[in-house]
Order: structure tokens, then C-alpha cells, then sequence
């Protein structure tokens, strides 16, 4: 009999249209990929995160002592199994389908229990989560920090939409997006993005003005590609990278100022590293990823 069952939700829940017809019959704990994250709001009580390499040691403890996880619309990707697929929710019998759980009282009180031994600090994220309203449209950036950090720690409200591309992380994706996203949805929408990736399309900035779009523009200022200078840092000796690449940025302000479009910058130090988040090892040149459960 399985006793610790979990539903995982990915993004292919929304557009089966699975999301609406079934989820409120479950009765079991909820994870969900970051395509997925805005089906279901994080003070749902059944809630328990996102897991991955980057993410809530609850959400990964739970998946990976789960017996049964009831994967629908979620395609598994690197970055969510922690770069070992074998390794993903090792004591799961793992199924696809329209099946409804009843989880016992025990499985509920450890899911609450790590999740109030391991809680999230806070960031700038949180900035953001209590500036954005349940109708807004949330458009965060698809790579980068802006991404990485917003995806582990955003606090979805019933009724917001995320849309974003993180499986292709093409830097400077978010603002083109959130034109599009303003356009078709009529919604006001909240828009991510980091300094580095602000230079690939900054002339959408004239359309957002051009068109006196309802856009609320965040910019993460912390000296352009902090991800890569931070694998740089940790990896950097092992596989011959010098972390400080010489690449300068001009100032986010004046840019905004020059396009006339108003945004919060919000300016963190360069050498912030994103954690929790999975640990690795070099071995013989290469990178071996470490267990989900043991993200630091």
C-alpha cells in the first residue's frame, strides 16, 4: 500500500486543460515544476514547493522519500531531477494519469514538518511577490539569476498567470514577453528582468512607451551575469575559468531614463549566490551533481 503519495504538476497540466477539471479532487501534497508554478497558490495547504536543483530543501525532501508520484503535464527536465534522472524520486512507484490519492495524516505531518524546518529566508523576491496582485500577469526573466532565484522563492496568488520560457533561457527573452503578454491579455503585468539581459532588447523599452503599456518593470542590478561568474567561482579551478570576465555594464538608470520608462531597480552585490541549491563535485574534470535531498 502506498502511503506517501505525491501529485506533480508541469505546465502540460494547463494546457490539457487537466488542471481545471481534476485538481480540486486531490487530497495529497503538491509539487510543481516552474512552467507549472502558477497552478496552484502558494497558501494552497496542499502546497509544498518546487523541487529541483535549485530549490526548497522541503520540496526536494518530500520528492524524494514520496512512494508514489503522480506526475501529470511535467516533462522531467534536468534542472528539476537534479541532473540525475535515476536518481528522482528513488522509493516512487512513478505514474501518469487522472488518479486521486487520500494521503494519511503521518504523510501530511512530515511534508509540514520539513517544511517548517527548512523555510526559505528572505530575498528580493518577497519585494515582488507582495507588490503583485492576484490579477496580474507575471512575466519573469527566462535565465540568469532573475530567473533562478525568482522561480525557488516567488509566492503565486490564486488567479496570477506566469509565463515565461526557462527550458530555452534566452537571455533577454522576459521584456519582448511581457510586450506580448500586455497586448494579448489586457492585464497589468509584472515584468523580471536582469541587467545583463535588459542589454539584448532594451529597445522594447520605446514599444512599452510607444504604446503606454501596463507594465511594471523590475530590474535586478548586480553587475550582469551573476550565474555564470558564481559557476565560474565554484567551478573556476577545476575546469580552468576565471570568474571575473572584465564585462561592464552601462547604468540601468540612464538607459530607462533615455527611453523615458519608469521601473525599480533593485541592486543586490554581485557575489550573491542563489541557495539553496543542489551541491556537485569535480571529479576527473567533470561535474558530478550531488543528491536533491542534500541541497545547501
Amino acid at each position: 500500500m502506498r502511503t506517501k503519495p505525491v501529485l506533480f504538476l508541469g505546465y502540460g497540466a494547463r494546457v490539457s486543460g487537466w488542471a481545471d477539471r481534476f485538481l480540486d479532487g486531490w487530497d495529497t501534497p503538491i509539487l510543481t515544476s516552474w512552467r507549472g508554478m502558477d497552478l496552484v497558490a502558494d497558501d494552497d495547504p496542499r502546497f509544498f514547493g518546487r523541487p529541483g536543483s535549485i530549490a526548497s530543501k522541503y520540496a526536494n525532501l518530500i520528492v524524494q522519500n514520496c512512494d508514489h508520484l503522480a506526475n501529470v503535464g511535467a516533462r522531467l527536465d534536468y534542472p528539476t531531477t537534479g541532473y540525475a534522472p535515476e536518481r528522482f524520486a528513488p522509493k516512487a512507484v512513478k505514474t501518469k494519469g487522472e488518479l486521486v490519492f487520500l494521503a494519511p495524516d503521518e504523510w501530511w505531518e512530515q511534508c509540514r514538518e520539513w517544511k517548517a524546518q527548512y523555510p526559505l529566508g528572505p530575498s528580493w523576491v518577497d519585494t515582488i511577490s507582495d507588490f503583485a496582485q492576484p490579477e496580474d500577469v507575471i512575466v519573469p526573466s527566462s535565465s540568469g539569476m532573475a530567473c533562478d532565484m525568482f522561480c525557488q522563492r516567488f509566492k503565486v496568488k490564486k488567479g496570477q498567470r506566469v509565463i515565461f520560457s526557462p527550458g530555452l533561457g534566452s537571455m533577454g527573452f522576459a521584456l519582448p514577453q511581457a510586450v506580448g503578454a500586455a497586448f494579448a491579455s489586457g492585464r497589468r503585468v509584472v515584468c523580471v528582468e536582469g541587467d545583463g539581459s535588459l542589454q539584448l532588447n532594451a529597445h522594447a523599452l520605446q514599444t512599452i512607451r510607444q504604446h503606454n503599456l501596463n507594465i511594471k518593470l523590475f530590474i535586478l542590478e548586480n553587475n550582469g551575469y551573476a550565474s555564470i561568474r558564481n559557476t565560474q567561482k565554484r567551478f573556476g579551478r577545476f575546469l580552468g575559468c576565471d570568474p571575473s570576465s572584465g564585462m561592464t555594464l552601462p547604468d540601468t538608470q540612464r538607459i530607462l531614463d533615455a527611453y523615458g520608462v519608469e521601473a525599480t531597480i533593485i541592486r543586490i552585490d554581485p557575489d550573491t549566490e542563489i541557495r539553496p541549491r543542489l551541491k556537485s563535485v569535480v571529479v576527473d574534470g567533470k561535474i558530478i551533481p550531488g543528491k536533491l535531498e542534500d541541497v545547501e
